[in-house]
């Protein structure tokens, strides 16, 4: 998955190959994209402004983990 950020900001991660704890993201600047999954991901900016992109075989687990069900539905 990618991390695109609209404005600057700073983020906190588990669960990612590459964690982004302590980085500026910045869409003029160092961007946070190309990152991989290592577990269960969780993150956290200090404002918002941060796009999520992530592979379309894995939106419908991304919808069950943000909605708390038990599975979503493929559409």
């Amino acid at each position: 998955f990618s991390l695109f950020p609209m404005a600057p900001l700073k983020g906190s991660s588990t669960g990612l190959r590459w964690p982004i704890d302590g980085l500026t993201l910045d869409p003029l600047g160092r961007l946070g994209t190309s990152n991989q999954a290592s577990g269960r991901v969780e993150l956290a900016f200090d404002s918002p402004g941060c796009i999520t992109l992530i592979p379309r075989a894995h939106v419908s687990l991304a919808v069950a983990a943000l909605t708390g069900s038990a599975h979503a539905p493929d559409r």
